[in-house]
């Protein structure tokens, strides 16, 4: 796995009750604006899945290796992928701590999710 430079610029919570990131993973030219996806019994707690309008990322959350597609369909076996990358372990951190903040079976000021796992992401097993 190749170890790519990743720069976060910014995590807050949005208006769902989970949280944004602003990050720019190489290849990326310029920072975009992930939305993590709700960490539930159906999602799991391996993974912290995260869409911006033009990628995809998925990130092991225990190790903090993680890779981005070239597009914004979910990642499958013919999804092609940009770049494999390695998050330091205070990027992991934060970024785990962020989502277990928002731990809530019922989260959101407008739209409403099931975030009821994000207290376990990234704790070792």
């Amino acid at each position: 796995m190749t170890n790519q430079a990743v720069e976060i610029q910014k995590i807050e919570v949005s208006m769902m009750g989970t949280v944004n990131v602003t990050a720019k993973i190489k290849p990326m030219r310029k920072a975009e604006k992930f939305s993590v996806y709700p960490v539930n019994e159906n999602s799991g707690t391996t993974y912290i899945t995260l869409q911006s309008d033009k990628r995809l990322v998925k990130i092991r959350a225990e190790f903090g290796t993680g890779y981005i597609t070239k597009a914004a369909n979910y990642p499958n076996a013919a999804t092609p992928k940009a770049a494999n990358f390695l998050l330091t372990a205070d990027q992991r951190e934060a970024l785990c701590e962020a989502i277990r903040a928002t731990s809530a079976k019922e989260c959101g000021s407008i739209i409403v999710t099931d975030n009821g796992l994000a207290h376990l992401i990234g704790l070792e097993a």
